[in-house]
């Protein structure tokens, strides 16, 4: 029962809501206010925005830093942040590539934003360029004023009206470059992860290799000493042979005939 209660709460709550919602974006604009708003973004369209053709004008528009921007049109009797209307210009010149050279303002429109608190004005223009149904380009330029005293304009964007073949391409090519980048991103990592069966190699062979050297090193020493024995055992010879020859010598000098089978060399003792 508790559950069904608070389940009723919740859809209650969630209707006050959405009517307090659709209540605020169908308030009407004060008609004095939404001339008089109307009107300034109409001159700021229409003066400044469409003129931007000239290179030099907008040259000079992308140099105001936001300080600038607000200084420049509050000598003009409109209160503008600063960097809501550096955004805004850039914003229109982005949109010119494709809206071309204004031919025309179709309209102008009022009405509150979704919360009440500001003034969206909407100057509808028409460009030089063609959509895909080769119609003329159209696109929308979009005022927020801060419904204060001053009227502040706190956000300007233009924003290009696409057909939906255009909206369609649009949302192939995002889809296309959006899988794209995944998989080759997958494709990166499962390059990475392969690389990591080479490591163990790398390091098995590393190890062989010092193991090879270890026992480089210790035969070395081995073979060194066998080479030594080997020489003494060699010196050993010829020292019996020397041993053996004059021992003849000595006793065939006294007359004594003495054959070299009669003794035999034991041991050599060397005295240092």
């Amino acid at each position: 029962m508790k559950k069904i209660k608070l389940l009723a709460c919740t859809i209650a709550c969630l209707f006050v809501l959405s009517g307090c919602s659709i209540l605020a974006e169908s308030k009407p604009v004060d008609p004095e206010t939404a001339a008089q708003l109307e009107n300034v973004a109409y001159s700021l369209v229409s003066q400044i925005f469409s003129q931007t053709s000239d290179q030099q004008l907008a040259d000079y528009l992308l140099n105001l830093s936001p300080e600038e921007y607000k200084l420049q049109f509050e000598n003009m009797g409109v209160y503008v942040e600063g960097g809501a209307m550096l955004s805004g210009v850039e914003s229109w010149m982005r949109a010119s590539e494709q809206l071309g050279n204004v031919t025309q303002i179709k309209g102008v429109s009022s009405a509150y934003d979704s919360k009440g608190t500001s003034v969206v004005v909407t100057v509808t223009v028409v460009g030089d360029q063609f959509n895909s149904l080769n119609q003329p380009r159209e696109a929308d330029v979009e005022f927020v004023f801060k419904d204060d005293f001053y009227k502040t304009i706190t956000s300007c964007a233009t924003n290009v009206k696409l057909t939906t073949g255009e909206k369609m391409e649009n949302a192939g090519l995002n889809t296309l470059i959006g899988m794209g980048t995944v998989f080759s991103i997958l494709i990166l990592l499962c390059l990475i992860i392969s690389c990591f069966g080479i490591f163990p190699k790398i390091e098995a062979k590393m190890k062989a290799k010092k193991e090879n050297a270890g026992a480089s090193q210790i035969d070395q020493p081995i073979a060194q000493i066998i080479e030594k024995e080997e020489m003494s055992a060699a010196d050993d010879l010829e020292l019996v042979a020397v041993i053996t020859a004059a021992i003849h010598a000595y006793e065939s000098a006294k007359g004594i005939p003495v054959s070299t089978d009669d003794f035999v060399v034991r041991s050599i003792k060397r005295r240092r």
